[in-house]
């Protein structure tokens, strides 16, 4: 605990973003955690935490609540640490349990919205008998656990502070496979993610359009924040097309991106244009990974 504090208190005292400390302070007594997760030799994960707030101290609260929800150490706290849904849980065990609630509640009750609709300028709003209007009901917090089950936490790495088996630095992944699949109903009377495109609604070739964001994934195309069912056996899926991106085509030139005769090969290459055609493999493929 001492070294949790002098840590913090030498860094935000000599700090010369003495505004940005003081917005960070004040987000962190919103966005609490504490309880078991904050254990005296847990130094490391307790400064990785408050750093979210260091981090986006004037910028959205979006995403503070971001990635406030994939730190492991709130995880932890507030229960949906490798929460399952009742379908997973059904499936392997024949018991019917349900994710827990914890999260799906504090993030509106303490986090976000709080318990009564609010006016523009402030004031609560109230129902045609006078009541307070509540901002969500019991039912929609039950909707909202559903959103919160896959979460767990990415492997131990060897520079980080180890305390049992938890990474509590690293953003959580998903597992999909723990993931409740079933469409959850928003506040708004939508369904989450209502109107947003679905990969099957996405045209012919949309790899080659503008806005298409490749990332240089290294040894496999498993992103670190999501694990999948195919995860073991993409590479033995006969339906999978791997292939090298022809040297000649234009998505080899826009992810190449030469310098002086060499390609650098950037970690991360947005199109900010149309290619305007594909090269062999490049024209049967219809999703890219």
């Amino acid at each position: 605990k001492e070294l949790k504090q002098h840590i913090w208190t030498a860094s935000v005292l000599s700090a010369k973003d003495q505004l940005r400390q003081r917005v960070a302070w004040a987000l962190s007594q919103i966005l609490v955690i504490g309880g078991t997760v904050l254990q005296p030799t847990h130094t490391e994960q307790h400064l990785a935490y408050y750093d979210i707030f260091v981090r986006h101290a004037f910028g959205s609260f979006r995403d503070v609540l971001k990635d406030v929800s994939l730190s492991p150490m709130m995880a932890k706290y507030l229960d949906y640490y490798q929460s399952k849904s009742t379908g997973y849980i059904w499936q392997k065990s024949k018991d019917l349990e349900y994710p827990d609630e914890n999260y799906a509640r504090e993030v509106m009750q303490l986090f976000s919205i709080g318990l009564y609709k609010l006016n523009q300028d402030g004031t609560v709003q109230r129902n045609s008998d006078g009541s307070l209007a509540l901002a969500y009901t019991n039912d929609d917090i039950i909707e909202f656990a559903r959103v919160w089950t896959g979460f767990n936490g990415q492997d131990l790495r060897g520079n980080i502070e180890e305390k049992g088996e938890l990474n509590g630095v690293d953003p959580m992944r998903f597992d999909a496979q723990w993931r409740d699949h079933f469409p959850k109903m928003g506040l708004n009377g939508q369904y989450i993610g209502h109107g947003l495109p679905l990969c099957a609604d996405l045209p012919s070739e949309h790899f080659l359009k503008k806005g298409a964001v490749y990332r240089l994934m290294g040894r496999t195309s498993q992103s670190d924040l999501q694990r999948d069912q195919e995860s073991e056996s993409w590479r033995d899926n006969g339906e999978a097309v791997q292939f090298m991106v022809d040297a000649e085509s234009e998505l080899h030139a826009a992810l190449c991106k030469e310098v002086d005769g060499y390609c650098t090969f950037p970690a991360v290459v947005t199109l900010d244009h149309d290619l305007e055609s594909c090269t062999g493999l490049e024209c049967q493929v219809d999703t890219v990974r």
